[in-house]
């Protein structure tokens, strides 16, 4: 996406940011309130902290856009904006086709919504679980209204891809197996390839696997985090089995699909013998380069933050700022290595990979 443009002056500013963007936002937003401006930020870290926002934004959206904004907007427009707004309720019907005319610009895959929000699962490091455990599913109607919409707003000169491949920004699109085989069934008349995030319960289902491929699914995002049996237990990522990985990439394989997938280093679990072996057990299992490789890191509000803040012991190294908590940067005093070890290990890692 492009910078915004910095000598425009504007009435109402909208910012979301990660926990590690934070100190950022904070600086945009003080930059245009000095211009007569009203900003309003939203998303996670918003709904977590509010507390923490409010004295530096003029309102703070809690929880889900499709009821706030439109508050916000009225409020606005008759001069009485309201320094906090919570959502009500999730209706997935609310949720409007994006102005895809302005996403041409701006994105490799414009053509890119959401089926679902949030995830069943409660892996201990997400911050989805700090927000409270849910998913919830769009009519699979609407789906297609907006992918019908977002290719109708592509010119008949645009790239093949920017017409015929659709993202699908969903936290985890498998959190409900039937509605995913209603869907896939609805997407497969359209001829459209797509991607998404996926849990590991759904490679272990061929006849799911075959339904995607048939919608024409062709890319898969799964949280493979660890193979470290200990570090996954820890995380709470039950739904991964570890004697199942092989099978299940070259599954996907079978069907056409490319499976993507992430690793985590946890300083609390891994000790430096395990790092330096994931690059056999890599190849062992057929993956060979993941997507990326980080470190599992305790995002504020998370279960994982708040357990290892409650810890004797310091667990946090010293001096770690809010941006530093952005899975790049150790944060987490490692159990089994000195941090410089633990880094070198990391850094050694990534060259081999």
């Amino acid at each position: 996406w492009n910078d915004p443009d910095w000598q425009r002056r504007y009435d109402l500013l909208f910012l979301s940011c990660l926990h590690s963007d934070f100190d950022r936002a904070r600086q945009i937003s003080h930059y245009w309130r000095r211009r007569g401006a009203k900003t309003v930020i939203g998303g996670n870290f918003a709904s977590t902290y509010p507390r923490l926002c409010a004295p530096h934004f003029d309102a703070v959206a809690i929880g889900d856009p499709e009821t706030t904004v439109p508050r916000i907007w009225q409020d606005f427009c008759r001069g009485d904006l309201q320094p906090r707004y919570q959502a009500g309720p999730y209706d997935p019907a609310t949720t409007p086709t994006p102005r895809f005319d302005l996403a041409a610009s701006q994105q490799i895959l414009p053509i890119s919504i959401e089926a679902t929000r949030g995830c069943p699962h409660t892996c201990e490091f997400c911050t989805l679980t700090g927000l409270g455990t849910r998913h919830r599913t769009r009519p699979a109607e609407a789906v297609v209204r907006d992918i019908v919409a977002g290719r109708r707003a592509q010119s008949r000169l645009a790239a093949w891809h920017r017409r015929n491949i659709v993202g699908l920004y969903d936290n985890n699109l498998g959190g409900n197996k039937r509605y995913l085989r209603t869907l896939c069934g609805t997407l497969t008349p359209l001829g459209v390839h797509w991607g998404v995030c996926v849990s590991f319960n759904i490679l272990r289902d061929a006849d799911l696997l075959d339904g995607l491929a048939r919608a024409g699914c062709r890319g898969l995002f799964v949280g493979l985090e660890s193979f470290n049996p200990a570090a996954l237990t820890a995380m709470g990522k039950t739904q991964n089995v570890l004697s199942e990985v092989h099978a299940a990439i070259r599954r996907c394989h079978d069907f056409g699909i490319v499976l993507m997938t992430g690793l985590m280093l946890s300083p609390t679990m891994d000790d430096l013998a395990y790092i330096d072996s994931i690059p056999e057990r890599l190849r062992d299992c057929g993956l060979f380069v993941p997507t990326y490789v980080s470190f599992e890191t305790p995002f504020p509000g998370t279960p994982h933050f708040h357990r290892l803040a409650r810890q004797t012991q310091p667990a946090f190294l010293p001096n770690a700022l809010l941006r530093d908590f952005n899975g790049y940067t150790l944060v987490t005093r490692p159990r089994h290595a000195t941090p410089e070890e633990f880094v070198d290990a990391y850094r050694r890692l990534v060259r081999r990979l």
